[in-house]
């Protein structure tokens, strides 16, 4: 393990320049082409098989080892957030309004080096390991997992196990999270359009107000939470958009509101697109609107298997100590569409602490100021290597 973790951390000024050069020129869903080729040259330069232009910008490495054996992958996501970064570092976004504010610079840094570092150790391994470097993660509810099983199902599958993983900022860095069960949540998302009827400022009573009528359906939305879902089922609904209106003397006719539910109970899912409905519905009426509405189903459950995450937490044991191996946590309400595959191969999803209140990198995810503690790239090598070798050493 000593020699595994010294060829980790030799390795890291390589990962630094790697994820640095990400994080500088960012790229948002389905428009990751840059990112795609510096991947594909780099599995290219250590012996690696790669297929690209997968689901658009996806990209798969193949490395097979010595003779028959298990077939495992790993996954990395390779999409920006559309955020203005407000970080002062030399290596900030150069791409206006775009950000790496969710560590998918780090995750592909990691499984880079991983590959990197199998690939040297080819002869060891037994079977063959799939670097998944996948789009859109960011893209719900479609999401880059379900069209890259689509279009590449044939290169991926069939697997004994996967593996995902992401950078944690709320876990110091050291720390490894791999609980049984669910992890991340399910997640829809919502659009309504409400009608009403345009009009001017100083005459309301001329018009049907679909500002106001907005307003009271956001408020009402919270209601289905706060009486109509057990206490004890954790689960959210929040609406991010709300827009109308141009001038301050002008009702318009029309707002535009998009939201989200997250939620572990798969029968939420229903409940939610019914009982939205029927609010939209009961308010409209009782104001004289009108509303369009539109449900999506998104990422289910992320879920994971026990003899999966009883592997990641040996290997992480090995590589960091058993005592800052976390087996439970407060599942995650955010989503992820790593589930797709763990509906279809047994695997774990594992949080690698990436936080250092020392440094002051403890902004969460999604935030302008996210960064994290880059020792945390040569923590994540190890890993996925102790991994591979432990599941397909000879």
């Amino acid at each position: 393990m000593e020699h595994l973790l010294e060829a980790s951390h030799a390795l890291l000024p390589t990962l630094k320049a790697w994820r640095r050069d990400f994080h500088r020129y960012p790229e948002l869903a389905y428009q990751e082409y840059k990112t795609a080729h510096k991947i594909s040259s780099a599995l290219q330069s250590v012996g690696i098989e790669v297929y690209s232009g997968l689901a658009g910008t996806g990209v798969i490495g193949i490395l097979r080892g010595e003779g028959p054996g298990p077939n495992i992958a790993f996954r990395a996501d390779m999409d920006a957030l559309p955020l203005e970064e407000q970080n002062q570092i030399n290596y900030k976004s150069e791409n206006p309004g775009i950000m790496h504010a969710c560590g998918h610079d780090g995750h592909i840094a990691i499984l880079l080096g991983a590959a990197t570092l199998l690939a040297q150790r080819r002869r060891e391994l037994k079977g063959k390991v799939v670097f998944i470097f996948q789009p859109a993660e960011e893209a719900l509810p479609a999401g880059g997992a379900n069209r890259l099983v689509a279009e590449a199902g044939e290169l991926i599958f069939p697997l004994d196990y996967i593996f995902g993983f992401h950078l944690w900022p709320e876990l110091p860095a050291g720390k490894i999270a791999a609980p049984v069960g669910p992890v991340m949540a399910a997640g829809d998302i919502f659009q309504v359009e409400v009608l009403g009827k345009g009009g001017h400022g100083a005459n309301p009573h001329k018009a049907v107000d679909a500002v106001l009528l907005a307003s009271q359906m956001v408020v009402s939305l919270q209601n289905i939470l706060a009486r109509q879902v057990d206490p004890h089922q954790a689960a959210v609904l929040s609406v991010g958009v709300i827009n109308g209106g141009k001038s301050p003397n002008v009702l318009p006719a029309k707002v535009l509101l998009k939201g989200t539910t997250r939620y572990f109970e798969p029968s939420l899912q229903e409940f939610f697109a019914q009982r939205i409905r029927q609010v939209l519905h009961g308010l409209a009426l009782a104001n004289g609107g009108d509303f369009y509405f539109e449900y999506q189903q998104g990422y289910k459950v992320t879920v994971n298997e026990k003899e999966a995450t009883e592997l990641v937490r040996a290997c992480a044991a090995r590589l960091v100590g058993e005592e800052n191996v976390i087996t439970q946590v407060v599942p995650s309400l955010a989503t992820e569409d790593f589930s797709v595959y763990l509906q279809m191969v047994p695997g774990c999803y594992f949080w690698l602490g990436a936080g250092n209140a020392g440094k002051e990198l403890n902004y969460p995810l999604h935030n302008p100021r996210f960064n994290f503690d880059e020792e945390v790239l040569v923590t994540g090598v190890a890993l996925l290597v102790n991994l591979a070798r432990s599941t397909m050493g000879n």
